[in-house]
C-alpha cells in the first residue's frame, strides 16, 4: 500500500472526500484486520491509530483522508458512517 501523503492546497475551500474532515471522534468500527500494516476497518496505518487522541481536529482530518484513500486504493468499501 502506498502512504497518500494529504495535500492541503488540493481540498483548499472545499469538502473533503466523503466529508470525513469535520469527524472528531475515534473512526474505528471494530474491525480490525491489518494488511500491510494498514486496518482495512478504517483504513488507519496503526501508528495513526495509537496517536489519533493526540492529534489535533486539522490532523485528524488529513489523517481521514488519507485512510479514505488507502481503502480506496486497497479496494476496500469504506465501512465508516459519513456526515
Amino acid at each position: 500500500v502506498q502512504s497518500c501523503r494529504y495535500d492541503p492546497y488540493l481540498y483548499a475551500g472545499r469538502a473533503f472526500p466523503t466529508q470525513v474532515a469535520g469527524m472528531s471522534k475515534n473512526p474505528c468500527i471494530d474491525i480490525c484486520k491489518f494488511a500491510e500494516e494498514i486496518c482495512l476497518g478504517c483504513g488507519r496505518s496503526k501508528r495513526e491509530i495509537k496517536a489519533w487522541k493526540k492529534l489535533g481536529k486539522a490532523e485528524r482530518g488529513a489523517v481521514l483522508v488519507e485512510a479514505e484513500l488507502r481503502l480506496r486504493a486497497l479496494k476496500v468499501k469504506s465501512r465508516r458512517k459519513t456526515r
